[in-house]
């Protein structure tokens, strides 16, 4: 059930940080399996480097000058390091100043850096996280995909040190079926998760969105409410709404997208949601 207002909805998720997995849900299925995956989902690019400099340069153009102050003087420091230490602290403070301006694609290249600097299963992981969470905020271009690649880099790098990080494999798996040849085998690892733990919050989150791509609303209605009882989270509620008004079920849908609302507490995204939902109770 797409829609210019759910778009616009959605648009506004995105715009306030609350990045949607899904920007349509009207995707095309070929030979579908399981929970529901494209077996056409699409191979990988060859990608140019990311021009670090040129990327932030752009970004600061748009920042409040005190904003861009603080970075630089953090960059200044970060130059003038004394040692090893001092440069792992300063550039741990950039990614942390970037992430606070939701600039997952600049902070994670930060993280990227610390991964280096300090190769910890840890340090690996949130920089899966970051880079994941930028591509998925980051506009539609062959660009993006290069945060991907670096996401399933470093799951895989987490999985190197401990192969029996459920999280890492998760993430790995959430990469393989947004941007790999393989998406099947991205599924059968977000399966393996919640097969040893069937509660795991990301791996029923992303099995039950890509649900939703394939039509397997009931199946889409399962993952997202095991998801939704482990935490609050507005993407799951709203996607849970999503599959609950398509399978006919208004009542629930709209008990959902309140809880939505609710969450996230925004004039402009209450604005959108009412308008949404009043367009569905009109249908």
């Amino acid at each position: 059930m797409e829609s210019a207002t759910k778009k616009q909805v959605i648009a506004v998720l995105i715009s306030i940080g609350i990045v949607a997995l899904l920007l349509s849900l009207n995707t095309s299925v070929l030979n579908t399996t399981g929970d529901g995956v494209s077996a056409s989902a699409g191979a990988g690019h060859v990608h140019k480097p990311i021009d670090e400099a040129k990327l932030v340069s752009a970004a600061k153009v748009n920042l409040p000058q005190s904003r861009i102050q603080g970075i630089e003087a953090t960059e200044q420091l970060l130059a003038n390091a004394e040692n090893k230490r001092v440069e792992l602290n300063l550039t741990r403070k950039l990614a942390l100043q970037w992430d606070s301006l939701l600039r997952l694609d600049i902070s994670s290249l930060y993280y990227g850096k610390i991964s280096e600097m300090e190769p910890s299963a840890s340090n690996f992981f949130i920089l899966g996280e970051k880079s994941l969470a930028a591509f998925r905020g980051l506009p539609d271009t062959v660009e993006k995909d290069v945060f991907l690649d670096r996401a399933q880099h470093a799951y895989e790098a987490v999985l190197d040190l401990d192969s029996t990080d459920i999280d890492a494999k998760a993430g790995l798996g959430i990469c393989l079926v947004e941007g790999s040849g393989v998406p099947m085998q991205g599924i059968q690892l977000l399966l393996g998760v919640v097969e040893k733990d069937p509660n795991h919050f990301s791996a029923n989150k992303s099995l039950g969105i890509f649900s939703m791509r394939t039509g397997q609303f009931d199946k889409a209605v399962q993952r997202l409410t095991v998801a939704s009882k482990q935490k609050p989270d507005p993407e799951v509620l709203f996607f849970l709404g999503e599959a609950h008004m398509e399978l006919g079920d208004n009542k629930k849908a709209f008990e959902s997208f309140e809880k939505c609302k609710a969450l996230v507490n925004n004039p402009e995204f209450e604005r959108e949601l009412n308008n949404y939902i009043n367009s569905l109770k009109n249908i």
